[in-house]
């Protein structure tokens, strides 16, 4: 008996991680390049997603996976230019009002739009970006300007320059309105809501 168990226990330590790897639907591997994804462990996801790409035999899975490694690629090349983020205080509020606090901002605050997205407005300020759904359901940024008489221009839509086949929200304008920062989940970045800048020449 105690030399069947040691011979078993043996057989199961050669066991490689790559035959695990083979048993696993291209579905649990997709999840499990997800959730390193999601914890910036860039190379295992690619690892997950290579792997469960070679499993999927659906065309718009492989896209849906294709998309998910070049996502990591992008992740890998911007975290050479930054840090790890950390957390110097944290609040719990209603989801409604999630947006709207921002208590660093002494002189500013974000107003809830028409629309239910949060618009960093101050009434001193001369020019005005906001999200608005277009007719593809996505949200594109717009922006007027303040008219002599105290109005507003049209809302121009920011073109493609900005705006993606994706959602742009939460625009922040700084450095006296010369540059947008801004959240998309369109434009190449590491999947989800990733923040860029857009600079006005």
């Amino acid at each position: 008996m105690k030399l069947f168990a040691r011979i078993c226990l043996t057989a199961a330590l050669v066991v490689s991680p790559f035959a695990i790897l083979e048993a696993q639907s291209a579905r649990t591997l997709v999840s499990r390049g997800d959730q390193a994804r999601q914890e910036y462990d860039f190379s295992s996801a690619i690892q997950h997603y290579q792997s469960a790409l070679s499993r999927s035999e659906d065309e718009q899975e492989r896209l849906s996976i294709s998309e998910k490694i070049t996502q990591c690629e992008n992740g890998q090349s911007m975290l050479e230019y930054s840090s790890r983020p950390e957390v110097i205080s944290t609040i719990t509020v209603p989801r409604s009002d999630f947006f709207l606090y921002y208590s660093h901002f002494a002189d500013r605050a974000w107003k809830k739009g028409e629309n239910g997205q949060a618009i960093l407005f101050d009434s001193g300020d001369n020019t005005l970006v906001m999200p608005l759904r277009g007719e593809d359901g996505h949200f594109d940024l717009y922006s007027a300007s303040r008219q002599g008489d105290g109005g507003w221009s049209p809302l121009e839509n920011l073109g493609p320059n900005v705006n993606s086949a994706g959602d742009e929200v939460f625009a922040t304008l700084a450095d006296g309105g010369k540059r947008l920062y801004f959240s998309s989940n369109g434009l190449s970045g590491m999947g989800g809501y990733d923040i860029f800048v857009s600079e006005w020449d």
